[in-house]
Parts: C-alpha cells; sequence; structure tokens
C-alpha cells in the first residue's frame, strides 16, 4: 500500500470517527456489530476506508490503534452488543472472583466430584480446557480454598451413609459371586477325582492286558483279550 493511500485511508477513518461521536448517539453504531465485535468489513464501508488497512496484525498501524481504540469505547458504552473478548483463564478468574464475592462453591456431582460439565457452562468455556494441565493446577488450588458445594437436601452424615450403603450392597454382591464360585469349584473339584479314579482303573487294566500278552507270548498259548 502506498504512502499517499495509506495517509488517505487515515483521514478517511478519523474523518468517520468524529462524524459518529459527534452524533453522541451510541446507538448509531449498533450496525456494526457483528458476532459481539466491532465488524472491520461493515467498518471499511462505512468509512470508506480499505479494508486491508483494517486488517488485524496487517493493516495500518495508525488505523488499527484508532479501531482497537474505538471497539474498548463501545464495549462500554454497549456492553450487550459489543462484547468484551475474555481468554478461557481470564473468564476463568472472573467465575472464581464471582465465588469470592458470593460466597459460591465449586459444583459437584452425585459422586461428589468436581463436575467439570456444568462448571465449564457456569465459566463460558468448553469443558476439554478444563483438563488441560494449567486448569488442573489452578483447579487443585482453587477447590482447596474456596471449597465445593454440599448437595441439596442431604448432610453430610447423610452422603457417608448412602455411601455405606452402597459399599455394603457391593460386597453382598461379591460374596454371592464367590458363593457361586466356591460351588463350581467344588463340582469340579468331584469331577476331576472320579475321572482320576477312571484313569487309574483304566492304567490298571492296560497293565493286566500287557502282562498277559506277555505271559502268552512266552508259553506260546493264546489268550483271549
Amino acid at each position: 500500500m502506498s504512502k499517499l493511500l495509506g495517509q488517505a485511508n487515515i483521514e478517511k477513518f478519523e474523518k468517520w470517527r468524529i462524524d459518529m461521536l459527534a452524533k453522541e448517539d451510541w446507538s448509531e453504531f449498533k450496525h456494526l456489530a457483528y458476532r459481539g465485535g466491532l465488524s472491520r468489513s461493515i467498518v471499511s464501508k462505512a468509512s470508506d476506508v480499505d479494508l486491508n488497512a483494517l486488517k488485524a496484525l496487517k493493516g495500518n498501524k495508525t488505523i488499527l490503534k484508532a479501531f482497537d481504540a474505538l471497539e474498548r469505547t463501545l464495549q462500554k458504552e454497549l456492553p450487550e452488543t459489543f462484547i468484551i473478548k475474555m481468554s478461557s483463564i481470564e473468564k476463568y478468574h472472573a467465575y472464581v472472583e464471582t465465588m469470592e464475592q458470593t460466597g459460591a462453591k465449586f459444583p459437584i456431582d452425585l459422586d461428589d466430584d468436581i463436575d467439570i460439565i456444568r462448571l465449564a457452562r457456569n465459566i463460558g468455556i468448553p469443558a476439554s480446557r478444563l483438563n488441560s494441565s494449567i486448569f488442573k493446577k489452578l483447579l487443585d488450588d482453587d477447590i482447596d480454598r474456596i471449597g465445593t458445594e454440599v448437595m441439596a437436601g442431604k448432610s453430610v452424615e447423610e452422603r457417608m451413609e448412602g455411601n455405606l450403603m452402597t459399599t455394603s450392597k457391593e460386597l453382598n454382591k461379591c460374596r454371592q459371586d464367590l458363593s457361586v464360585a466356591q460351588e463350581k469349584i467344588d463340582g469340579l473339584t468331584k469331577q476331576n477325582l472320579k475321572l482320576q479314579s477312571e484313569v487309574r482303573k483304566l492304567q490298571k487294566q492296560s497293565i493286566e492286558k500287557d502282562a498277559s500278552l506277555e505271559h502268552s507270548i512266552e508259553t506260546g498259548r493264546r489268550f483271549t483279550l
């Protein structure tokens, strides 16, 4: 982009910005929003500034600086239209700060573990982000410091009793499974002893037949086996 064209874009953008602010009506800026941010393409058309001059990181530095300043102003004046963009970490810290101010605790599930899905939804970030090493360290520290919520309608004693009942049921099931397995083992043991007896009987018969055959060969007599 030539120097002359760059300067022309700066002048156009500045004139447009001043004219818009001179209206003293923030609602005039609402049509410039797209997905919670100040749209570069809409601003380009409205100000007659080359879109390339407004491209992030690649555009005209002077225009980009003024564009960012205008967007920050609009985020303050029209927060529902121009939403402040926050990183996942920033959203998490903001959520923790709110919990500290209100006395809220980290959400838990039915197993008394941290409810990652509900926590992510409360923060406004994907649940997968909370599984990263950075968040795990933050969560461990903040959970120790802030604590978790108690299940509604159940005291700690009631939850402990529920866990004990579950453990008792699991133990009884294991005992039943063990009893069935022992019966199978006893049956197999009896079957094995019977087979061993049959094997010994067959071995004895085989030895006797071998002896008869050997004797028959030695005496020259024939025996029916």
